[in-house]
């Protein structure tokens, strides 16, 4: 049973685990608008709710994604407000049916695998991805192989 309330709050702290290579950039240490991006054909960006959650949560979930899918590696964790999402015109919305705490943005658009980059819909979206990178906090993990969260405090 998921006692959290449905609604998500527009002071909510959400939290997108960052993943090496694709959603950051190593010699800048930023991240890239991929870190938002949904997956071909789906309108969903998974994410966390951090308020409730706690970032040892976070990182916990965030390994176990990565260990299920060996190309990427786990390095950190993105935060930001549920009204910052909505300031891009992007939704986030509780999706407790895969586990407690879990949510998802939404853009709007669903991008077919072979949608061309400069479609008007790929432009939608990436200026929303960016959108979402400028206003998210990176926090690099000290210690990704650690069991829990010993970054800075989210």
């Amino acid at each position: 049973m998921c006692d959290l309330p449905i609604d998500i709050a527009d002071a909510e702290k959400i939290v997108r685990a960052i993943f090496s290579p694709q959603h950051i950039d190593h010699r800048k240490n930023r991240l890239r608008p991929a870190a938002f991006r949904s997956p071909p054909d789906l309108d969903e960006v998974s994410v966390i709710r951090h308020t409730y959650m706690g970032s040892d949560f976070c990182k916990v979930k965030a390994k176990e994604i990565a260990h299920r899918r060996p190309i990427i590696a786990y390095v950190g964790l993105a935060v930001i407000r549920a009204e910052d999402v909505r300031a891009t015109r992007s939704t986030i919305h509780d999706s407790r049916e895969e586990y407690c705490g879990h949510a998802h943005i939404s853009h709007g658009v669903v991008l077919p695998r072979d949608e061309p980059l400069n479609s008007a819909l790929n432009i939608v979206v990436t200026e929303r991805c960016r959108a979402l990178v400028a206003m998210a906090h990176y926090h690099a993990d000290p210690n990704p192989a650690a069991d829990l969260w010993r970054g800075e405090p989210i």
